[in-house]
């Protein structure tokens, strides 16, 4: 049985769709299984509150492990 991230949206092209399962199973090889179903809204939440145009890269939860090269801290 194939469990998702529930981490897609409707794109606007096969290329982005195809990143985005990409970047999906990378996830799924190191996240619990068991967050699975609560991660796709933790990373929304992270992208619509936090890692905004003007990001508020301070306040970010995984600021140690972003590779933005324009973080504001």
């Amino acid at each position: 049985m194939y469990l998702s991230l529930n981490l897609m949206t409707l794109s606007s092209s096969a290329v982005e769709n195809h990143y985005g399962i990409k970047i999906e199973k990378q996830l799924m090889q190191v996240l619990p299984k068991k967050i699975w179903g609560e991660i796709g809204m933790a990373i929304s939440f992270l992208g619509r509150e936090i890692c905004r145009p003007t990001p508020k890269c301070q306040e970010c939860p995984i600021q140690n492990d972003c590779q933005y090269p324009l973080k504001t801290i």
